[in-house]
C-alpha cells in the first residue's frame, strides 16, 4: 500500500503541473500495487478530466459509485463520487445560450473568441525567418 499511495502524491503532483499522461501513468502504477485503492481510481478521474476525456472519467466514477468494496460505505466518499459525475457533466455539455445554437454557428463564434484570421491569403509562412505573418 505505501507504494500505491507515493504514486498517487506523484500522480497528483504531476496533474497539478498539467503533466495529464505522467499523471495517468502514476495513477495506473499505483493501482498495479493495490488495484482497490480508491484514490487512485478518482486520480485517474480527475486526469481524464483534465484532458478533456469526460466519458473515460465517467466511466471510472460510476464503476466506483457501483463497487461498494471501493466505497466502504462511506456515505461522504459517495456524495464526493455523485458531486463529481454532476461537474463532469457540466463540463461536457456546452453553455445553455449555445445549446439551441446550430454548429456552425458555435463554431463560428468560437473561432471569434480567438479572433482567427478569415481569409487564407493573409496568413503566409515566412521561410526566411520561420514565422507566420498575417
Amino acid at each position: 500500500m505505501d507504494y500505491a499511495r507515493a504514486f498517487v502524491h506523484r500522480g497528483e503532483a504531476l496533474l497539478e503541473l498539467g503533466l495529464h499522461a505522467e499523471a495517468l501513468i502514476s495513477f495506473e502504477r499505483a493501482l498495479g500495487f493495490d488495484p482497490r485503492y480508491v484514490l487512485a481510481h478518482l486520480g485517474r478521474a480527475k486526469t481524464f478530466v483534465a484532458m478533456q476525456q469526460h466519458q473515460a472519467a465517467l466511466q471510472i466514477y460510476d464503476r466506483i459509485r457501483k463497487d461498494e468494496a471501493l466505497l466502504h460505505h462511506d456515505p461522504d466518499l459517495r456524495q464526493t463520487i455523485e458531486q463529481a459525475i454532476l461537474a463532469v457533466h457540466e463540463q461536457a455539455l456546452p453553455p445553455t445560450d449555445q445549446v439551441s445554437m446550430p454548429v456552425g454557428e458555435r463554431l463560428r463564434s468560437i473561432t471569434n473568441q480567438f479572433k482567427l484570421p478569415r481569409d487564407r491569403k493573409s496568413t503566409r509562412l515566412n521561410s526566411s525567418h520561420g514565422y507566420i505573418s498575417y
